[in-house]
């Protein structure tokens, strides 16, 4: 989506490090609201240093960010004396076609897991690669030792879906992550405890959220009665276990709330601006018009004035505006607009003979 929308110049803002590397090579237009990834990877770097791990095993989503991740950090472990135990890809399932392939996957990065002496591994996803890794370890009844120590990237989250409640969180027990910096905004825990699903009017996502978060369904429910509880929407958010709804503003969050931000921050700019330079212009245009309506005013005369080389002649019975324009005789002219009567011509002037009339030296020179 972000290269299709790049094409078109579309600037867009992304609460991801996704693709970060890349962006200048295919000009995308995007801003991104987190910290550059490169200060994750020295972070992982300066954690395995620390505790002195130099041999470690890494897995990654497939993907052109895993891809991203092991072209930046392989180099970067060998040349600090890290050695790699082995490095694998798990499946995102997108489609249905890929579960068997996942499971194939899956049943193979255990039997790595399991086989290597390598205490340490770094994982590298996103957002639901927790969930997939949840499910792949329920699914193969894969036994993680307690001696094996994960390390995660900010990317990924520990939250839980709804089918999942009951499953066993022993699995991220002993596992590390990083995280992107979250400063909470004020007012932030009374606006989360202020939220009604049958108050909030034009929020057509709230109850759907509202109904997985809680198990349970509204009388007008999208969902086809998924759950068998009724929905009263006093429901609380506090009291859910922090793997289901984190009460605290999390770094993915607060991303896309400094993205919100920059984004009013800008509109309110360009209003700003647009609204400056309206003002601007209609001031210019009412002078412009004030000058236009003397400059430019509609005729209203009884005659039309006389040319250079005629004069006036008096209509009888007619007032003094109302005139017949006439050629000068010869040897006398008229050098401006609405002369009465025209002039002899002067030693200094010359006869036109084309026009029976006199015209100055200058004139003539013109001519």
């Amino acid at each position: 989506m972000a290269t299709v929308l790049s094409i078109y110049g579309i600037p867009q803002l992304t609460y991801s490090s996704a693709l970060m590397r890349n962006d200048k090579v295919t000009g995308l237009s995007a801003y991104y609201m987190v910290p550059n990834e490169a200060q994750q990877y020295k972070g992982i770097l300066d954690l395995i240093l620390h505790f002195r791990w130099i041999w470690i095993g890494i897995i990654v989503v497939d993907d052109e960010r895993g891809e991203i991740f092991l072209e930046t950090m392989l180099p970067l472990l060998s040349s600090n004396g890290i050695c790699l135990a082995f490095k694998e890809i798990f499946l995102q399932a997108t489609m249905m076609d890929y579960y068997m392939d996942m499971l194939e996957y899956g049943q193979k990065i255990s039997n790595v897991l399991m086989g290597s002496k390598a205490n340490v591994v770094v994982i590298f996803g996103d957002a639901e690669s927790v969930s997939y890794l949840r499910w792949l370890v329920k699914l193969l009844k894969i036994d993680i030792p307690m001696i094996k120590v994960g390390v995660m990237t900010a990317q990924m989250d520990f939250s839980t879906n709804y089918y999942q409640r009951s499953w066993d969180l022993q699995v991220l027990h002993g596992f590390i992550s990083f995280t992107f910096h979250a400063s909470e905004p004020p007012g932030f825990q009374q606006f989360l405890r202020s939220r009604k699903p049958l108050q909030d009017e034009g929020d057509s996502f709230i109850k759907v959220f509202w109904e997985h978060t809680f198990l349970c369904h509204f009388s007008d429910s999208l969902l086809e009665k998924e759950f068998v509880d009724i929905c009263t929407g006093e429901e609380k958010l506090d009291s859910l276990p922090g793997d289901v709804f984190e009460m605290r503003i999390s770094g993915h969050s607060y991303s896309i709330y400094n993205a919100v931000h920059a984004v009013a921050h800008a509109l309110h700019a360009m209003h700003s601006s647009l609204y400056k330079h309206k003002t601007m212009t209609d001031r210019k245009f009412w002078r412009h018009l004030s000058q236009q309506s003397w400059q430019a005013r509609p005729l209203s005369v009884c005659s039309e004035s006389c040319q250079p080389g005629q004069s006036k002649k008096m209509r009888e019975g007619e007032p003094f505006c109302c005139y017949e324009c006439v050629p000068c005789p010869k040897g006398k002219i008229s050098t401006q607009k609405d002369m009465n009567d025209c002039v002899t011509c002067r030693e200094d002037f010359y006869p036109n003979a084309g026009q029976y009339q006199c015209i100055p030296k200058c004139l003539n020179t013109m001519m």
